[in-house]
């Protein structure tokens, strides 16, 4: 009753009121610059802002756009679901980054404008393809505040693509209206998940293995026999400790130059000799 929007203007009773479009905002710049790069005949791309993303045609070598579904977990990056969405665009709205917790109680960043407080339901994360990022986006924090049951019921009544996760004695339980059902990537599984989480984890492993493995090279001849690897001069030599290079190279520079420092060192020593004679 403090907002009346009218035909092309909004009036409001209370100074204090105002209206925050950040719950569409993103969604609305994607469309901008989807639509900006159709009137130039673009029809191959991915736009994303913010986690945002509306997609057309194919990327490169033709073939479609597979997009993840985060799943909803705060302690890591695993994917939920893959899914191909065509000429579309989808957004997801969930509580599981942005929040805090006290006195054992987890407030959501998600408020419940019928009630002014975080929502406390198990749905934890929805995501919705629509051909518009800006009412993708909306829809997407509309649905996640009504909670499981009546999102899907306005989902179903309105004909939408909606994929929901619940929390449900500590696992993930997915629901999905029929028009959401065509856009999964049934190829993907759970292996698949783990494969690729499996293939970061040994990618990780061998980079440092072989870090580790020139480190104690580069720092063998001082810490074992304080001679250098050749061309590493052990590593700690280029620190000053001389006596840890004997190799040829560059040890027999470095070695080289300390002569020719010295001697100057020893013709100034003599000149200073004679001045004071």
């Amino acid at each position: 009753d403090k907002l009346h929007l009218l035909d092309n203007a909004a009036k409001k009773t209370e100074s204090d009121l105002y209206v925050d479009l950040s719950t569409i905002a993103k969604g609305y710049g994607v469309d901008v610059v989807a639509d900006l790069l159709e009137e130039y005949g673009l029809h191959d791309y991915l736009v994303e802002i913010g986690g945002e993303m509306r997609v057309a045609g194919h990327k490169a070598g033709g073939r479609e756009w597979r997009i993840a579904v985060e799943k909803p977990v705060s302690m890591e990056r695993a994917i939920q679901d893959i899914i191909s969405i065509g000429t579309n665009a989808v957004a997801t709205s969930g509580d599981y980054r942005n929040y805090f917790e006290e006195d054992g109680v987890r407030y959501s960043h998600l408020i419940d404008p019928r009630t002014g407080a975080p929502i406390t339901h198990n749905l934890v994360a929805v995501t919705v393809v629509h051909p518009s990022s800006m009412t993708a986006d909306g829809l997407a924090t509309a649905l996640i505040i009504m909670g499981k049951d009546e999102a899907l019921n306005v989902a179903l009544h309105n004909d939408l693509a909606v994929l929901m996760i619940t929390r449900e004695n500590g696992e993930f339980k997915e629901y999905t209206t029929p028009k959401f059902e065509p856009f999964i990537n049934r190829e993907w599984s759970l292996t698949d998940n783990n494969r690729l989480r499996g293939d970061i984890l040994s990618t990780f492993i061998l980079a440092f293995v072989c870090f580790l493995v020139v480190a104690v090279a580069m720092s063998l001849g001082y810490l074992v026999q304080r001679k250098a690897i050749a061309g590493s001069c052990g590593g700690l030599g280029s620190l000053g400790i001389d006596k840890a290079c004997d190799c040829p190279e560059p040890c027999d520079r470095k070695k080289a130059r300390l002569e020719r420092e010295e001697a100057r060192q020893t013709k100034l020593n003599e000149w200073k000799q004679n001045q004071i004679l």
